[in-house]
């Protein structure tokens, strides 16, 4: 119902009485371990005591009142649709954590020990972005069920920004302070390192967190809970223990052993900002008809013109379109760095991912807006991805040694595709048109890093076969195609 002072106001004081009952219990009545659980008990029962005294002396519609409490079927379904899937997502993603925590004994017990100091640290982080998500979830269930869809919208937008903006500065923090921090749970240095490490791998991801936690808190507002359940859990059981699995058939390496829960957190946030740019909550009406003569006007081409009549048409870009072509620009001026960070550095993982993630939503943002992918974006994003490939062509290089005919391979495969260029220019057409083949060589061209960081040189021919059909596409496309984002 919005008071979000009063359960403050009494996690403060049980925080306040739990250490005084520790002092108490444990220093006059020496009552040791038990004293210190007798305090965590009595703390918690005086501030349920005091919720429950608030809710029961109010005349809120949320108010208990004890002479009227049954249970009634309809909502009980209504609570258990929406709280139920939920439950059973954490408590099975909480059980497989106890798969993780057995590739992690492999290293050793200051491995063991560095991440769970490590995990302390983490919880404090993610603390804030937790909070937001949930008050997202409230926020959009009281619009969506009063038809404020636009308010709704809003707030899941400012939610994003808020989440985004302080789990980046938390995130900094953390890694710029790591080593004092995990002095605060360690003083071993072996478990020290071990700690930091994780901090600096695990870390920059946090920001995808925001993105699953906001966009499912989001889904569930609205009464769909199965949708992130199923989400979560396929990407946090099942992906990240197929992930684990292939680390360790691979090498089990500890940079991918941590890159784990992040690996997971990607897979989520795609599919949850996919399935979130799909719900209610993105199906804007449709726009009444345009007087004709605005409509003699392209579209990607309409500001604002006067006509006569007194007629004025204005078309400016949505938020979603300026935040296509935002990504869209992280990746072409960012992309150039991949090139030079060694690969094997923690650094050139972290941006790898980054940039890939702005591959991957540009697109659906560009098509949820409401002008939908525009020639311009076509262009800007295949000038983009040209940098970012190149990039990694060029760590991909640093990597590892290749044998010759594999770079003669990708030497053919640009000159192909420099030739289908100057071909279209020639046209005057210098908009790439964008093929299955093409998003097929972008995936496996991204992936290539990962492979060739298990499995050496091999690991590039599937990106090498799926470029060759995607520059031999380039000449079978028809004219006149049409061009969209990847």
């Amino acid at each position: 119902v919005g008071d979000s002072k009063r359960p403050l106001y009494f996690l403060v004081t049980s925080a306040l009485l739990n250490i005084v009952f520790d002092l108490l219990f444990v220093l006059c009545f020496q009552m040791g371990v038990a004293g210190v659980a007798c305090a965590t008990i009595l703390a918690q029962f005086i501030s349920a005591l005091l919720v429950l005294y608030s809710l029961s002396h109010t005349d809120a519609p949320d108010g208990i009142r004890w002479s009227r409490l049954k249970v009634e079927r309809d909502t009980l379904k209504r609570v258990l649709a929406i709280g139920l899937p939920t439950s059973i997502q954490q408590a099975v993603t909480s059980f497989s954590n106890v798969f993780v925590q057995s590739y992690i004994n492999y290293f050793g017990s200051a491995c063991m020990a560095g991440w769970s100091s490590y995990n302390k640290l983490d919880s404090f982080v993610l603390i804030p972005m937790q909070a937001v998500a949930m008050a997202s979830t409230t926020f959009v269930g009281q619009n969506f069920g009063a038809g404020q869809m636009e308010r709704a919208r809003k707030g899941v937008n400012q939610a994003m920004i808020i989440s985004l903006i302080v789990s980046a500065l938390l995130g900094v923090v953390a890694m710029v302070f790591a080593k004092p921090l995990m002095r605060l749970f360690t003083s071993e240095a072996d478990v020290l390192e071990y700690g930091v490490r994780f901090v600096h791998i695990i870390t920059p991801f946090y920001l995808l967190c925001c993105v699953n936690q906001i966009y499912a808190g989001a889904l569930r507002g609205i009464g769909n809970a199965k949708i992130p359940t199923i989400i979560m859990l396929g990407s946090f059981v099942v992906f990240r223990q197929l992930y684990l699995l292939v680390n360790s058939l691979l090498g089990n390496s500890l940079v991918g052993m941590s890159l784990a829960y992040p690996m997971g957190w990607v897979m989520c946030s795609l599919l949850m900002t996919v399935c979130y740019l799909r719900s209610p909550l993105c199906r804007r009406a449709k726009a009444p008809a345009e007087p004709a003569a605005c409509r003699s006007f392209p579209a990607p081409e309409r500001r604002l013109h006067r006509v006569p009549g007194r007629t004025v048409c204005k078309k400016g870009e949505s938020s979603l379109r300026r935040l296509a072509d935002a990504l869209t620009l992280i990746r072409l001026v960012c992309s150039p760095a991949l090139s030079e960070l060694p690969p094997d550095g923690a650094a050139f993982w972290m941006l790898y991912a980054a940039l890939g993630l702005t591959d991957a939503l540009d697109g659906p943002f560009a098509r949820a807006s409401r002008q939908g992918p525009t020639e311009r974006g076509a262009r800007l994003d295949s000038a983009a991805d040209a940098v970012f490939f190149a990039a990694l062509l060029a760590a991909l290089l640093r990597l590892c040694t290749y044998p010759v005919w594999m770079l003669v391979w990708a030497g053919l495969i640009a000159a192909a595709r420099v030739l289908a260029l100057v071909l279209r220019l020639r046209k005057g057409n210098a908009t790439p048109p964008h093929t299955r083949w093409d998003k097929a060589a972008g995936v496996a061209l991204f992936a290539a890093p990962v492979l060739v960081y298990f499995a050496g040189a091999w690991g590039i021919l599937p990106a090498l076969a799926t470029a060759s059909l995607a520059a031999g596409s380039q000449f079978a496309v028809r004219r006149g195609e049409r061009s969209c984002r990847m």
